[in-house]
């Protein structure tokens, strides 16, 4: 993973299994409310074909289309700053969000064999027996890790893969990121600080196409996956609202304070580590 790239590929393939995880749930728990409103829908549903549609454009059209969807909803908000909005709103979700993605990624691309070619031949029958133990293919297909294995997985795979081996480098910077404890503060830091550059980064791209100015492909390739993860979590918040009956602001701040709290508990906990591989599997949040 490269630091232009902070969403991980995981993420990235993951991001239409999440949307429809997410509007499949809402539409269970419609059934507990009143009728949705149809006005609403109608409108998160064009947003939703309008993400679809755009997975498949040229990264800057991919950039500008997620960026409609992020301004249309934060209007609906009453926010006409829509990239104050996301500082509020995601800013907690996001880093949340990609700790626990990198972590759990880079457990099952260990565990799967991505980089093994150069592992000592003596130690890849341990490999293939943790590989066994650790991944499972989920409802979707996708590749995901096995419940209460991740612990075990990750010190395993330390001694599988040598220190100088391009993933054993990973697996132990992964381990100091989240332990001893001031580390993950350290961590969290510093996805905040790349946080407000890809915030930063999209607002650029965005006026530099409505004024007519250059973008870069490689400045919007960085913040393709950023924005459309973003754009995703918008467009989930507004299916769910319409499909509920509830008040959009409601499920703004419902899923802000959930994130700020998880976010808060990881960063306090005494053992963060241990935290993560409780909650690594649960990316999906709604």
């Amino acid at each position: 993973m490269t630091t232009e790239n902070v969403i991980h590929p995981r993420t990235s393939s993951r991001l239409g299994a999440v949307v429809h995880e997410g509007i499949t749930r809402s539409w269970q728990d419609m059934r507990h409310h009143t009728a949705p409103d149809s006005v609403r829908l109608r409108e998160a549903i064009d947003l939703l074909h309008w993400w679809q549609a755009a997975q498949e454009q040229a990264p800057l059209a991919r950039v500008i289309s997620n960026v409609k969807v992020i301004e249309t909803l934060a209007t609906r908000l009453g926010d006409s700053d829509w990239d104050s909005h996301l500082r509020h709103m995601f800013e907690a979700a996001w880093l949340i969000y990609t700790i626990k993605s990198t972590f759990a990624s880079t457990i099952i691309e260990a565990a799967g064999g991505s980089d093994i070619e150069r592992v000592p031949a003596d130690r890849l029958e341990d490999w293939d027996s943790i590989r066994k133990d650790t991944l499972a293919f989920d409802d979707l297909l996708q590749l995901d890790l096995v419940p209460r294995t991740t612990k075990a997985a990750l010190h395993a795979l330390i001694a599988v893969y040598p220190e100088r081996h391009l993933m054993g480098r990973r697996l132990r910077s992964q381990v100091k990121s989240t332990s001893p404890k001031p580390a993950i503060e350290q961590w969290r830091s510093k996805l905040a600080k790349r946080w407000e550059i890809l915030i930063r980064r999209t607002h650029r791209a965005r006026n530099a196409v409505t004024h007519g100015g250059p973008v870069t492909v490689a400045a919007a390739e960085s913040i393709t996956e950023f924005s459309g993860l973003l754009a995703s979590w918008e467009i989930q918040l507004a299916l769910r609202s319409a499909l509920t009956g509830s008040e959009l602001a409601d499920e703004y701040a419902a899923f802000r304070e959930l994130r700020v709290k998880e976010l808060a508990t990881l960063v306090a906990a005494p053992h963060p580590e241990d935290l993560l591989h409780e909650t690594a599997l649960n990316l999906g949040w709604f």
